[in-house]
Order: structure tokens, then C-alpha cells, then sequence
């Protein structure tokens, strides 16, 4: 399955994921950054139960952090992420949303 069937398989509450959501994904995917992850951990990829995909590596990654970026309230930053997913790590989380085999 490649990555825009994969996509496919995501839902929001809207339904689809919309073109902007997809193309966040797929930057994550294509070069994990701390900017990439930020733009696209608190997308919602699966309803009933709603799930992120940062909730989604978590199920998939015991080891994945539960404490994300913190900001003061002026938006400065107090801590960035301890670690961020790999391109596996993401598209794994992706097919466990999917509830498609190769999520665990």
C-alpha cells in the first residue's frame, strides 16, 4: 500500500482528510523534523475513537513521549520534544489508525 492509499484510509470528524492535513502528513513522512512533527502530530487520523497520529505512536511505541513541546504562555519555548517518530514509526502509526495489518 503506498502512502497516498494509506492516506486514504484517514478520517477526521469532516470525514477525508482534507488536501492541507494529507500534504502534512506526507512532509513528516518524506523528512521527520521537529517542524514537520509539530505541523502534524495533532492531526485527527481515525474516529471512533478519535486518535492523532501522535496518539497513534504512542499505541504503537511504548517508549514514544507522552509530554510533547512546551510553551509559556507568551509562546516561548520551555521544552522541546524528547524525541520524534521516524518515517516507519509515522507510517506504522498510520496503518494502526487504519486498522490495517503492520499498525503493531
Amino acid at each position: 500500500m503506498n502512502i497516498t492509499q494509506l492516506l486514504d484510509e484517514c478520517r477526521n470528524h469532516s470525514g477525508p482528510l482534507p488536501p492541507d492535513m494529507r500534504q502534512r502528513l506526507i512532509e513528516v513522512i518524506n523528512k521527520p523534523s521537529i517542524a514537520t512533527w509539530e505541523a502534524a502530530h495533532g492531526i485527527i487520523i481515525r474516529t471512533n475513537p478519535t486518535l492523532t497520529l501522535w496518539q497513534a505512536w504512542i499505541a504503537i511505541d511504548p517508549q514514544a513521549p507522552r509530554v510533547g513541546r512546551r510553551t509559556e504562555f507568551e509562546g516561548n519555548l520551555l521544552q522541546e520534544w524528547q524525541r520524534i517518530p521516524d518515517a516507519l514509526s509515522i507510517l506504522r502509526a498510520l496503518k494502526y489508525a487504519a486498522g490495517l495489518k503492520g499498525g503493531q
